[in-house]
């Protein structure tokens, strides 16, 4: 399913998922699924995420996603 793009809007989701563990999978799922076509979409809803992310493994997992894509 997290391969699949019309998924895409639903993993987005999981960014704003109250446990932490669920927001780091699914920049993890980001990062195995970023691609020309969704780049724009998935930077911006990674830099919307460190706006208020206060968790440490979030925050250090979605810049390093920042910083290699």
């Amino acid at each position: 399913i997290f391969g699949n793009e019309q998924y895409l809007k639903f993993i987005l989701e999981f960014l704003q998922h109250e446990d932490y563990h669920i927001r780091c999978a699914a920049v993890e799922r980001l990062d195995e699924i970023i691609a020309p076509c969704n780049e724009r979409i998935i930077k911006n809803a990674i830099k919307k995420l460190l706006v208020h992310e206060e968790t440490v493994a979030v925050k250090a997992r979605a810049e390093r996603f920042l910083e290699d894509n």
